[in-house]
């Protein structure tokens, strides 16, 4: 059984990328569609295109096996159509970064389609879990 860092409504189904775990559920207030939680799979890829490959970016960090593996942990949730990047644990000592962190995103569960498009929630939450890894903490002061 995967560790899930989030609790949802209801059963939880997952959705594996090339870099992304997508957490959802089709029960209860956080209740999604598979369509819908396939689209976040599709954006959130797109988002990891141009941040880290386009961009030059590092990745976010491993989470060591949060979430059941290390793939990044994204949560859909009952929060309408915000996001927000969550620190979880601080990187290890060979991390050239001080004070980094890995992290994990929520997503809401009523984005729209153009809001998708122009990565309202999931750019700017991806960002923030970019971010974690240079400047951990500093970034939530």
């Amino acid at each position: 059984m995967e560790k899930s860092l989030v609790i949802s409504s209801g059963p939880e189904n997952t959705i594996n990328t090339t870099h992304f775990k997508i957490h959802y559920t089709t029960s209860g207030g956080d209740s999604v569609t598979p369509a819908y939680a396939e689209s976040i799979a599709v954006y959130a890829e797109h988002v990891w295109d141009e941040q880290v490959t386009n961009l030059g970016y590092e990745p976010p960090l491993p989470d060591y096996g949060n979430g059941g593996d290390d793939l990044y942990d994204i949560y859909i949730q009952g929060i309408g159509d915000a996001g927000y990047a969550q620190p979880e644990d601080t990187a290890p000592d060979t991390h050239p970064y001080e004070d980094a962190y890995t992290s994990f995103v929520g997503i809401g569960d009523m984005l729209t389609d153009d809001e998708k498009k122009i990565f309202r929630s999931p750019q700017v939450s991806s960002f923030l879990s970019v971010q974690l890894q240079y400047v951990g903490d500093r970034i939530l002061a």
